[in-house]
């Protein structure tokens, strides 16, 4: 099929005929997605549909799929120039109200989804909500929690989106939001902050709620580890439409591969971040942010295998 076939465009109105669509995009990593759907089949209410989005496997993935077919609503397998470019597709054969996107080695909690559609059944502003999580660092053994404390106010500048991220793909999105801001681009690295980037430039609403929505599994072959220079490049060419340039300075003295691997970087974030509070809110306030830090981090690594939090405090930051 040509991607024109994908183009259904009637799919971005209001009306919907289901509460989420899961969207799960994977190619030739069938044991992976079978044990993502077999979850997913627990968190999946009648009312939710789940989508996957396969880049024309050659190993047991439609074989996965038929095993699945009474949860699989749509299987779309063909050739894509990108993960994104697939999800893309899936967006637009969407019907759900909510959009979730998953690679197939993630997982998401049932009781974090119904706390985020939760919040945005009450804040029917948001477009896009950015939720926490546990990420586990499998070549370190590690694992952390991953959430922005109160007072951040995520998506009021567009700088957000380059300084905090998306921690994978722990967010819900809006299916109306696509009609706004356009679909994921294609061809860049770290698509999902270039798309919230977007989104906020756009006028869009985006918030990050206190909720433990999804496990992130980060190893030697995921997206995210081998890409990380790719991503920053591309990142910084990025902000240039959005950031003052003095935001760009500090990032790219930020990311220098020297810092990076080096114990500075821990420095740098810090004087950079004491100045700015200093500047804004005086030392009493910077010293109160220290004595978090350390209290908060005497918690901050769990490890792994441990049972995740339940339902943070669900507020929005």
């Amino acid at each position: 099929m040509s991607d024109n076939t994908f183009l259904y465009y009637k799919h971005f109105d209001d009306a919907h005929t289901r509460r989420i669509s899961y969207l799960v995009f994977t190619k030739n990593r069938g044991p992976r997605l079978d044990h993502t759907i077999t979850y997913l089949k627990q968190c999946m209410r009648q009312e939710d549909e789940l989508i996957i989005a396969d880049g024309a496997s050659t190993d047991s993935t439609q074989e996965v799929v038929l095993r699945h077919r009474d949860a699989v609503q749509i299987f779309l397998s063909e050739q894509d120039r990108s993960a994104q470019h697939g999800l893309n597709k899936a967006i637009m054969l969407a019907r759900g109200k909510y959009i979730i996107l998953l690679p197939d080695d993630d997982r998401v909690h049932a009781d974090g989804i119904d706390a985020a559609v939760e919040v945005m059944e009450k804040n029917s502003d948001i477009d896009a909500l950015v939720c926490g999580g546990i990420k586990h660092f499998l070549t370190r053994n590690t694992s952390r929690p991953f959430y922005y404390g109160p007072g951040i106010n995520y998506g009021s500048t567009v700088e957000h989106a380059f300084t905090y991220g998306t921690c994978g793909n722990g967010f819900v999105i809006k299916r109306s939001a696509f009609a706004k801001v356009g679909l994921f681009p294609p061809d860049a690295a770290e698509w999902d902050v270039i798309w919230f980037a977007q989104c906020i430039a756009n006028g869009g609403v985006v918030k990050f709620a206190r909720i433990n929505l999804f496990d992130h599994y980060i190893s030697e072959d995921s997206i995210s580890y081998k890409m990380r220079q790719k991503m920053i490049t591309q990142r910084i060419r990025f902000m240039k439409q959005y950031c003052s340039p003095a935001f760009i300075r500090a990032y790219r003295l930020k990311k220098n591969v020297f810092y990076r691997r080096s114990g500075l970087n821990k420095a740098i974030n810090f004087i950079y971040g004491a100045r700015k509070i200093i500047r804004k809110e005086g030392v009493g306030k910077l010293t109160r942010q220290i004595v978090n830090c350390v209290v908060r981090s005497k918690n901050r690594r769990v490890k792994k295998g441990a049972p995740s939090s339940p339902v943070w405090d669900g507020g929005l930051s």
